[in-house]
């Protein structure tokens, strides 16, 4: 969780710029959070980003594996049918 901001920052090395990293779910924000503290530059918010605005949200968080956490079941256990996992 935090690999894309950390391309950004790899990719923007030797500039000032800022990154911003948005989750929503709290557990995973944690984690973002933690991964990101030692990462120049990369400020962490708890805010949502999507193409459309929902009061709420099922989501399944697995703590011992958070990259496997998801909102989309379904689509996650078709893309691991498919890699064949």
């Amino acid at each position: 969780i935090g690999l894309f901001a950390l391309f950004c920052r790899q990719q923007l090395s030797g500039f000032s710029d800022k990154i911003y990293a948005f989750e929503p779910v709290e557990a995973i924000n944690s984690v973002l959070g933690r991964n990101l503290s030692d990462v120049e530059g990369t400020f962490v918010c708890r805010y949502g980003l999507g193409a459309f605005e929902s009061a709420s949200e099922t989501f399944v968080y697995y703590p011992d594996t958070p990259g496997e956490s998801s909102r989309q079941l379904a689509e996650s256990a078709a893309q691991r049918k498919i890699m064949g996992i």
